[in-house]
Order: C-alpha cells, then sequence, then structure tokens
C-alpha cells in the first residue's frame, strides 16, 4: 500500500511530488496485480499533478484495468474529481 501523506504530502501541488509518486505507483504495479493508494489525510491534489500521475497509466490499461488494478483508498471529493479531470485533461490535450 502506498501511502501517499506519509510518503509524499497532505498536498499533492507540484511536479517532483507528482512524479516521485508516479514512479512509485509504476514500480508497485510491475510487481504486484492490484495496488492501493491511500489518501488518508491528504487534502488536495492539483487536476495536473493527477494528470501526470494517472493520466498515462490510464490511457495504457483503458478505463476497466485501470480502476481494477489501482484502488484509491480515502480519497475525498476533492481528490476523487482532481483525477477524473486529469484523465480527462490528458486524452483532451492528445485529440487537439
Amino acid at each position: 500500500m502506498i501511502k501517499v501523506k506519509e510518503n509524499y504530502s497532505e498536498a499533492i501541488t507540484n511536479e517532483q511530488v507528482g512524479l516521485k509518486l508516479k514512479i512509485e505507483i509504476d514500480k508497485e504495479l510491475q510487481s504486484s496485480d492490484v495496488i492501493e493508494v491511500d489518501f488518508d489525510g491528504v487534502l488536495t491534489m492539483t487536476t495536473n499533478c493527477a494528470k501526470q500521475i494517472f493520466g498515462e497509466m490510464y490511457e495504457k490499461m483503458g478505463a476497466e484495468q485501470f480502476y481494477r488494478r489501482i484502488i484509491m483508498i480515502a480519497a475525498n471529493e476533492d481528490i476523487q474529481l482532481s483525477i477524473t479531470q486529469g484523465i480527462a485533461n490528458r486524452n483532451r490535450a492528445k485529440i487537439t
């Protein structure tokens, strides 16, 4: 389980933190079929960070596999919305 607040911050708002989290998630996905990302205590995540962390993964895996393999725990509504918008923004950017 990846504990975001303990290992990173209660606010995922800059590229450096986002990149470190993305690398850890990618690494865990290589060795495990299903991983848990625990957002307990995380207050916010920018849409750009969500796009950086999850956009490419979603694109490569597709929706079904993404949501089956990556379990988001304790993600508040703001974080869920940021992830959804980040994924949508990545897909939108590829179209234009």
